[in-house]
């Protein structure tokens, strides 16, 4: 081959690698898994992190029954969440979190009662926080921070009697930190910071006994700081 047929081929190849690649669906990459298209479906974890899938979340996820663990999270998800995933009765992890999901948290999540891990932080996501969350008696870890969550805290969310960490911080979160907090044993790490939290700061939570690090900074609490605490 010729010094210009070579040259030739090396600004074709680069030409080539210049074109981004087209993005995939996660309808796509799903469509591609056979676990997925058994019937019924027979999957148990599904795990995309960081592939650049975008789409929307399928409610067709809400038949994998047998599914332990779905990690959809650092995408460009759009859309909202199923409530169909609510349906997932054997899920101990579900990660959605750094994407561009939009719309409410489904009331149907508390009906996972398997969960441990819910991470839906980093996303657009709208509407209050489902007092059903409440029943995931299961539940370590909450995180919802970083989306535009507003309303109150549910009080329900204190009985999550085996949740280790709670983070729901910047959200536009109102009203009072709810007293029920305060029966959370087994928490270690609570981040309520920037929100728009108001009344004081409950003497409650001077009974978690487990607690390592408690955020409260940038809200619109008033009132002493309880000598519980201390």
């Amino acid at each position: 081959m010729g010094r210009a047929a070579r040259g030739l081929l090396a600004l074709l190849a680069a030409a080539a690698a210049a074109v981004p690649a087209a993005a995939v669906t996660l309808e796509a990459a799903l469509a591609a898994e056979p676990c997925f298209n058994d019937s019924p479906c027979s999957c148990t974890t599904l795990y995309y992190d960081q592939d650049g899938l975008t789409g929307n979340i399928p409610a067709s996820l809400g038949e994998c029954t047998g599914l332990t663990a779905l990690h959809l999270h650092r995408n460009s998800l759009t859309g909202p969440i199923p409530a169909e995933l609510g349906q997932l009765s054997n899920l101990e992890t579900l990660n959605l979190d750094s994407n561009a999901l939009t719309g409410p948290i489904p009331a149907e999540l508390g009906q996972l009662s398997s969960l441990t891990e819910l991470y839906l932080q980093g996303n657009d996501l709208t509407g209050l926080i489902p007092e059903e969350i409440g029943q995931l008696s299961s539940l370590i870890h909450l995180s919802l921070y970083s989306n535009d969550l507003t309303g109150p805290i549910p009080a329900e969310l204190g009985q999550l009697s085996s949740l280790k960490t709670m983070n729901i911080y910047s959200n536009n979160l109102t009203g009072p930190i709810p007293a029920e907090l305060g029966q959370l044993s087994s928490l270690t790490h609570m981040n309520l910071l920037r929100n728009s939290l108001t009344g004081p700061i409950p003497a409650e939570l001077g009974q978690l006994s487990s607690m390592i690090h408690m955020n409260l900074y940038i809200n619109d609490l008033t009132g002493p700081i309880p000598v519980e605490l201390g």
